[in-house]
């Protein structure tokens, strides 16, 4: 049976990854300073042009590599058919309030595009391809969010994201927010999870965290007439860990055609979409 539980209010965070208001949340069992590390590890899904998509999420798999993972909905935004399919290039920005003049951005790649499970798994993995600016790491410095072990209807939930409006009614949208809400249901075959927590467009993609700001769910619909849906963390995790090493995501070339002679990447791709590797390319 479906779990009620009021929804409370949104919070945003500073530049710094600090919690702003987090007094308001001082009758949680929300460990603060976990899920201010935690949103470290967020990002927003973005265009060349800095335009947003979604959110992602950096996670690592059991063989220790560590991806962006987002919706596959997201992720068919870089993507349109034009006598093979066309892929815009793809950016994470882990900057908590881009729109202040701050900037993390990393070049991604397309390493997988989850096709199990149905509309159940709406996932999609990228490998960080580099930074955008010469003055960053090699790698985003931030920790993966490690996975929750359990989850239950009724636990309190929250999701971290960059909802592309203000739940609370204000003008600024596409700033990193925590969404407290609750875990209403769960479907028998444990491949989602239901949740009461505000989210709006740009949402799409942000991890469900427990108490601990471990990963839950991966948020991927809202509005819905059951209520806001995520994939099961359990599924998202065995995506995760099913990833291949010897599986390289492609590259561009100079000339902005995606490399696909490249195996077995051209095998994982072609498997996944369901066309020769022949007919993909890249756009700026």
């Amino acid at each position: 049976m479906a779990v009620t539980v009021a929804q409370p209010k949104t919070l945003r965070f500073s530049n710094d990854y600090e919690l702003l208001g987090k007094e308001q949340l001082q009758d949680s069992q929300l460990d603060i300073d976990n899920v201010e590390k935690a949103a470290t590890a967020v990002c927003r899904i973005e265009t060349t042009d800095e335009k947003q998509m979604g959110t992602g999420v950096l996670l690592r798999s059991t063989s220790g590599t560590t991806y962006v993972v987002t919706n596959r909905h997201v992720s068919d935004c870089f993507q349109r058919w034009d006598s093979g399919l066309i892929v815009r290039r793809v950016w994470a920005n882990f900057a908590p309030n881009p729109g202040s003049g701050s900037s993390c951005r990393y070049e991604l790649r397309l390493k997988h595009l989850n096709m199990r499970f149905g509309d159940d798994a709406d996932i999609a993995v990228f490998s960080v391809l580099g930074p955008g600016e010469p003055s960053l790491p090699d790698f985003p410095t931030a920790a993966p969010i490690n996975f929750a072990k359990s989850v239950v209807a009724g636990q309190e939930c929250w999701v971290l994201g960059f909802p592309g409006a203000d739940p609370n009614g204000g003008s600024d949208g596409g700033i990193m927010r925590l969404s407290p809400g609750s875990v209403t249901d769960i479907n028998e075959k444990k491949t989602l999870l239901w949740h009461n927590a505000s989210t709006s467009g740009g949402s799409s993609g942000s991890p469900v965290v427990n108490k601990s700001a471990n990963v839950i769910g991966l948020h991927f619909v809202a509005n819905d007439n059951t209520g806001s849906r995520a994939v099961h963390g359990c599924i998202v995790q065995d995506v995760v860990n099913s990833q291949r090493e010897d599986v390289r995501p492609a590259t561009v070339m100079e000339d902005g055609l995606l490399n696909f002679l490249q195996l077995p990447t051209a095998t994982s791709w072609a498997l996944d979409l369901g066309m020769p590797p022949s007919q993909l390319l890249v756009a700026g």
